[in-house]
């Protein structure tokens, strides 16, 4: 995946072992967001895109940081949950107001 950075820079994407696009009722803050997991640092990225042009991201949010071992999948309900696999674990993240 190819992508122009809040900075202006473009690159090649970091080593992602699950993504998600964010589209739920239940958390409308982050809809067309993409919720990405990163195998270094076991963490969940939240990239928010130009509506204008998709292909720009415009600003990058840590969601979750060492979910405790490498994030294996990523899941969003139609509720706005996000259901991570992390090592042996599920975690489930809950949305709860404006982000």
């Amino acid at each position: 995946m190819r992508v122009t950075w809040p900075d202006g820079t473009r690159g090649p994407w970091l080593s992602v072992d699950g993504a998600a696009f964010v589209v739920a009722d239940g958390a409308p803050e982050w809809s067309g967001d993409l919720l990405v997991g990163l195998t270094r640092g076991a963490q969940v990225l939240r990239l928010v895109f130009d509506h204008a042009l998709p292909d720009r991201v415009v600003a990058t949010h840590v969601v979750l940081d060492d979910a405790g071992g490498a994030i294996h999948a990523l899941h969003v309900t139609g509720s706005g949950a996000v259901a991570i696999a992390a090592g042996e674990r599920l975690l489930v993240l809950m949305p709860t107001g404006p982000v």
